[in-house]
């Protein structure tokens, strides 16, 4: 590209999206808002911040990694996240990421949910259940990558091989650079036209 490149690591595994969304986004869409308390994912403001698994609340990981980033100017965003909501119901995850995207483009100062966004389908992992799974949420990825083709790109990961060194079961390739190849290529074309 001939220019340095910076990256912002905010990210935390295992989270759904409802808690990269604020609290605000959640409440003025009816549909999502329906959908995170059919999910159980809703957390009321009385309710918000007890328990355990603090992070994993709605809108925690908004309000403590994306919330601070208020004054950078960003050229757009990766996301690799769906696994935390592999329970959810169809079309849930689809109206949710559609609504991230808007409210992140609107956050970072993009016109009309332009901010250009990259998603990673999910792998398929274990057995023949979670093929269908990953098939379904790249089916959702998909419907939200076809309402912006000008500003939203899916890179494919099933090919990519899933295997630890230990007996632990991988839901994600250990090999990450070939996906961090493929975020750069879809980068490349849809941020820097190259």
């Amino acid at each position: 590209l001939g220019m340095p490149i910076g990256i912002i690591d905010a990210n935390k595994g295992a989270t759904n999206i409802y808690g990269w969304l604020s609290r605000e986004t959640i409440e003025s869409d009816a549909t999502v808002l329906a959908n995170a308390k059919a999910d159980g994912c809703y957390t009321s403001e009385s309710n918000w911040n007890s328990g355990s698994g603090k992070y994993l609340q709605m809108s925690a990981m908004y309000n403590t990694k994306i919330s601070p980033l208020s004054n950078f100017s960003i050229a757009g965003m990766i996301w690799y996240q769906g696994c935390g909501n592999i329970n959810n119901a169809e079309g849930h995850y689809a109206a949710a990421l559609e609504l991230l995207l808007k409210s992140y483009s609107e956050f970072f100062g993009f016109e009309e949910n332009s901010m250009p966004m990259i998603v990673s389908h999910l792998h398929p992992y274990f057995n023949s259940s979670n093929f269908e799974i990953a098939a379904r949420f790249n089916n959702e990825f998909s419907a939200v990558a076809s309402k912006y083709p000008e500003n939203v790109a899916q890179i494919a990961i099933y090919d990519l091989p899933l295997e630890y060194a230990s007996n632990n079961q991988p839901i994600h390739p250990t090999e990450k650079i070939d996906i961090g190849k493929r975020f750069g290529i879809a980068a490349a074309g849809l941020v820097y036209d190259k």
